[in-house]
């Protein structure tokens, strides 16, 4: 029989556990609602989780040890090496002038620029249904889609909005993410099988996708009321853009290898590597830097190599929080009291669908929110006999919907961060720009609660992978 855990001690208990958490969300609110939201400011926000957890842990030693594992989360060490490769691929593109030739294209085509937000989205969810990743369409169309709707006039925040809205559009639908196969594979866990077996991954997306296009259709037409009501076109002399900013087009070849490396299953740090080194060779051969330039201290890799670290140190003092956290017990207790709770079928539902959403707004991270939560949530529905992929779907859509929607969220500050490494917005733009015109999130969230609420698409699991529609 397995030893129970034993968890650290604190002072005032669980809940003076948790308020190393509750300190840094809500030093992070003030900071973006006081205009304050630079991300090295956030990096105060942690440090003061850091000195609550000294304050209320009993155990001084075992504070230190849960603060050296969070700074050790496997998260961490994947995560570095990818932001700087990603990083130094904006650099590269917004040195080629990439951006004046998209601009000069979209004018020569007669695009109106109110509808760049729609285009924006549908190229993005393109993008991230067919590579499966998010941040593979975050990216890899940032760099271009970003700076060229900020110059045709169009609101930074809703430009962002309709990019981080599409990117999530395939995350959350396609059969190959890595969201779609963990929620459904761990939802479809029993106490007798491993996370090996053979999962119908394409029943859950054959269910999946009505409700993806329920949260999909409206944000796209959002963007365009959006984008009439919002954009003011600007005259292209006036961006000093004219045909000459067409050689600057070459360098779209650059994110195309990249997504054509990750349909292929390429590993994404090597794709962004690959686009990194074809890009400094035709920064060289086209004479727009050279050697010394590109090597500076103050250089384009250095400058790309620096331009995301802001968001990797606040990650890094995340992971710190959560293991402080983790170590209390807060979550374990958390669980315990929503499986009491959970009385019938929509109430069973609506615990999960509570927990999940708490637990992903506290984390602000999608995939280890689905990781966490699908074995609890299948220990709270088994007893109602839901349907699995039910509970995969609706693990998926608020982990999804929420961790685009939190100030602290890694994917939140991912896109804040690349939005500020192209250099068309300044420090004064915040999360509070683009949360709001994350339409399809928003949606997504709207979208599963009113699924759960109304019990439409319940259906019981007899024993088998059961489509709920």
């Amino acid at each position: 029989m397995e030893a129970e855990k034993k968890y650290a001690e604190t002072y005032g208990g669980k809940v003076g556990g948790i308020l190393p958490l509750l300190g840094m969300i809500a030093a992070i609110v003030v900071l973006c609602f006081t205009g304050m939201s630079s991300l090295r400011n956030f990096w105060g926000a942690g440090f003061m989780a850091m000195v609550i957890g000294l304050l209320v842990f009993k155990d001084k030693n075992r504070y230190a040890k849960a603060v050296m594992k969070g700074f050790a989360n496997p998260s961490f060490p994947m995560l570095f090496p990818i932001f700087i490769a990603a990083g130094i691929l904006s650099q590269i593109l917004t040195a080629a002038h990439l951006v004046d030739g998209l601009v000069y294209l979209v004018s020569l085509v007669n695009i109106p620029p109110a509808i760049i937000p729609c285009v924006t989205f549908v190229l993005c969810a393109v993008m991230s249904t067919v590579t499966g990743s998010s941040a593979a369409a975050l990216l890899a169309t940032m760099p271009m889609l970003f700076p060229m709707g900020v110059q045709m006039g169009c609101p930074a925040g809703l430009v962002l909005g309709a990019i981080c809205s599409g990117s999530e559009f395939g995350n959350n639908l396609s059969p190959i993410s890595d969201v779609t196969i963990t929620s459904e594979q761990v939802a479809t866990l029993s106490s007798t099988s491993s996370i090996g077996q053979e999962v119908d991954i394409i029943a859950a997306v054959r269910t999946r996708v009505w409700y993806s296009l329920a949260a999909g259709i409206p944000a796209l037409i959002l963007f365009f009321v959006f984008g009439l009501a919002t954009t003011k076109g600007v005259d292209l002399a006036s961006l000093s853009v004219d045909s000459s900013s067409s050689l600057g087009l070459i360098f779209i070849i650059i994110p195309i290898l990249v997504a054509v490396l990750i349909l292929r299953k390429t590993n994404f740090l090597v794709a962004l590597v690959v686009g990194d080194l074809l890009g400094i060779i035709l920064l060289l051969i086209l004479g727009y830097s050279d050697v010394a330039s590109i090597f500076a201290a103050d250089g384009l890799l250095a400058s790309g190599t620096l331009s995301l670290m802001d968001v990797l140190v606040f990650m890094a003092l995340i992971f710190v929080v959560l293991a402080l956290t983790e170590e209390v017990g807060v979550l374990d207790s958390f669980q315990t009291f929503m499986v009491r709770h959970a009385k019938t079928p929509r109430m069973a539902e609506t615990v999960s669908g509570v927990f999940t959403c708490i637990f992903c707004a506290i984390i602000g991270s999608g995939m280890s929110t689905i990781a966490f939560i699908s074995p609890i949530v299948r220990n709270i529905m088994k007893p109602f006999h839901i349907a699995r992929t039910r509970a995969a779907n609706y693990i998926a859509g608020f982990a999804s919907g929420i961790s685009w929607m939190v100030p602290h969220g890694v994917n939140t500050l991912t896109a804040l961060a690349v939005a500020m490494g192209t250099g068309v917005v300044g420090d004064d733009f915040t999360m509070l720009n683009f949360i709001p015109y994350n339409f399809f999130c928003i949606g997504l969230i709207v979208v599963y609660w009113a699924a759960i609420l109304t019990g439409i698409g319940r259906k019981k699991d007899e024993g088998g992978l059961q489509n709920e529609v």
